[in-house]
């Protein structure tokens, strides 16, 4: 059934359905957008998580399919289905650097190119008449004939709990020495650092702009998360993350009462 015809209906009237949508979509981008600032990706990336929930359970109350064998429905239709092909291009936009592959599948099915920015996910951009391709695969199911009983997996640990050793050990902390310090374009909090560990020299983003003009953090000796995932924020891609911690609205990077050589492991 091709509801849509392959192309974005123009929203008809919205209803209290489609202004929750809405609000919940403002409070997951707000939440993203804290997270990619702090790096606090565990925490905060729930909200978009949830906001995937609100949008699944508005497909089942409103279930689209059933609106499409009511002709006098029609103007009900083309708002849900406006309204989900604009969820689909928001989270496009603020899923790419946790699921890129996937994130970059929803925004060329809906003619979306160039890099994502969390900036344009403001609600409401998404043209009437923009052409739709269709879609499947995003998370391909894997079969597995001969199941096996899949490894036991730590739950993540709550504030004041304790972690074995070796689940610490994963963590790679490091020494670098910030040789380079700019701000990012179009960001308030964030400074694009260039650090070497000794060996070779990364580029981190951090959320930091705020506490640290560039020029203050050149020739510093910080501590970084080293085997840290690359994650691309706004624009720049960070292979690693800056230690630092904060009370009562200050922050401070951890740096040494010693001077030790850029990339002595941190026990």
């Amino acid at each position: 059934m091709n509801l849509g015809q392959g192309v974005v209906p123009a929203a008809g009237e919205a209803t209290a359905a489609e202004t929750a949508i809405a609000a919940g979509w403002e409070r997951a981008r707000a939440d993203v957008a804290q997270a990619m600032d702090t790096f606090a990706f565990p925490s905060r990336v729930g909200g978009g998580v949830e906001f995937i929930g609100t949008l699944n359970r508005y497909v089942d109350t409103e279930q689209p399919w059933a609106l499409a064998k009511a002709p006098e429905k029609a103007g009900r239709l083309k708002t849900v289905l406006y309204t989900l092909a604009e969820s689909l291009r928001v989270l496009g936009i603020v899923l790419a650097p946790f699921v890129p592959d996937a994130a970059g599948k929803i925004r060329g099915a809906l003619g979306q190119s160039g890099e994502p920015q969390l900036a344009d996910a403001q609600w409401g951009r998404l043209a009437a008449g923009t052409s739709v391709q269709k879609l499947s695969g995003l998370f391909p199911r894997v079969d597995d004939k001969k199941p096996a009983a899949a490894p036991a997996q730590s739950a993540p640990a709550a504030p004041g709990s304790t972690i074995k050793i070796d689940d610490f050990g994963k963590v790679e902390l490091r020494v670098a020495e910030v040789v380079a310090a700019e701000p990012v374009p179009k960001s308030k909090k964030l400074l694009k650092l260039t650090v070497s560990l000794g060996a070779e020299q990364r580029t981190l983003v951090a959320g930091i702009a705020e506490h640290y003009a560039p020029a203050d953090l050149v020739g510093k000796k910080v501590v970084v998360v080293a085997n840290l995932e690359p994650a691309k924020l706004m624009g720049v891609e960070s292979n690693g993350m800056v230690l630092a911690a904060s009370a009562d609205g200050k922050l401070a990077v951890l740096t040494l009462d010693r001077d030790l050589p850029p990339g002595s492991k941190v026990r």
